[in-house]
C-alpha cells in the first residue's frame, strides 16, 4: 500500500508521511503503542463519522447525477472488515510481539498481510466509485467533508500499513 501515485490507485503520495528512520529506531513496545493508540484509535473514530456522512449525502443527493450510490455499503463492509481486522491483529499478533518477544511460526504475518490487501481492495472501490476522492463541482460541505475525510483515511491507513509491513512485521518475521 506503500509508494502509490495518482495514476495508480488513488491520492497521490510520496511513500509515507513518516520518518522510517526514526520510526525502526522505536523499541517494539513503542511502535505498537504508536500503531494502536494513534492509528487504530483514529481510524475506528474516522469511519463512524465517514459512514453517517456518506448515509447522509446518499439520501439528500439521491436524484444527482454524480452521488454516490452504494458509498454507504462499502464503508460498512470496510469499516466491518477493519474492525475485525484490528481484533484479529491485537489478538494474535501485537500480543506476541509485546515486550520485545522472540518470533514464533504460529504468529499469523502473513495472514494479517492478506488482510491488508483485502482492506486495499475494498479502498480500491472506494477510490473508483468516488472518482478519487473528487467531489463534483458545486457539492454541499457534507459531500466535500465526505470525500476529504476518505482520502485522509486513505493516506493515514496506508501509513499504518507501511509502519506494520516494513517496519514491525519484519522484526519478528524468520
Amino acid at each position: 500500500m506503500t509508494d502509490r501515485t495518482a495514476s495508480q490507485n488513488g491520492p497521490e503520495t510520496t511513500s509515507t508521511s513518516i520518518d522510517d528512520h526514526a520510526m525502526a529506531k522505536l523499541d517494539t513496545d513503542s511502535l505498537l503503542g504508536l500503531i494502536t493508540d494513534e492509528y487504530h484509535a483514529k481510524h475506528t473514530e474516522q469511519l463512524e463519522e465517514l459512514h453517517r456522512l456518506a448515509r447522509k449525502v446518499e439520501v439528500v443527493h439521491r436524484e444527482h447525477a454524480d452521488a454516490p450510490h452504494g458509498l454507504t455499503r462499502l464503508i460498512k463492509r470496510f469499516e466491518q472488515e477493519y474492525l475485525e481486522h484490528l481484533e484479529r491483529e491485537r489478538e494474535h499478533v501485537f500480543a506476541k510481539m509485546a515486550g520485545d518477544q522472540p518470533p514464533q511460526p504460529s504468529t499469523p504475518i502473513s495472514q494479517m498481510i492478506t488482510e491488508h490487501e483485502v482492506l486495499n481492495g475494498i479502498l480500491d472501490e472506494i477510490r473508483a466509485l468516488t472518482d478519487g476522492y473528487r467531489a463534483p463541482e458545486g457539492a454541499c460541505r457534507s459531500w466535500q467533508r465526505l470525500f476529504n475525510g476518505l482520502q485522509d483515511l486513505d493516506l493515514s491507513l496506508t501509513t499504518q500499513v507501511h509502519l506494520e509491513q516494513d517496519v514491525l512485521y519484519p522484526r519478528f518475521q524468520f
